[in-house]
């Protein structure tokens, strides 16, 4: 009796030498791909890294802070001080043809 047995022509190991080497090239596109993403990450990481430190960050914003109460007060000091020159204004006025 013939015992059961597998013939593997040179033509189908071709086939499939074919097939692993397109698996193959897909894996090292896809690394590669990779590799260029995790190169731009690290250049993103190291420029935050070079960024002032979060404490020199605190001192600009209580200067800004500071300035900005500043310019509060010299915005709101013309139209008090004009406020008050028209009510003098005003009541000289009155005075004045009153009398």
């Amino acid at each position: 009796m013939d015992q059961p047995s597998v013939h593997v022509t040179m033509k189908d190991m071709y086939a499939l030498l074919l097939r692993v080497d397109a698996t193959v090239s897909k894996l090292a596109l896809t690394h590669q791909a990779q590799e260029v993403k995790i190169v731009d990450h690290e250049t993103r990481l190291r420029s935050l890294e070079s960024i002032r430190s979060i404490d020199d960050m605190d001192e600009d914003i209580k200067s800004m802070r500071t300035e900005i109460e500043a310019l509060k007060r010299i915005v709101w000091a013309l139209p008090s001080t004009g406020l008050l020159l028209s009510a003098i204004a005003i009541i000289l006025t009155i005075v004045r043809t009153s009398t």
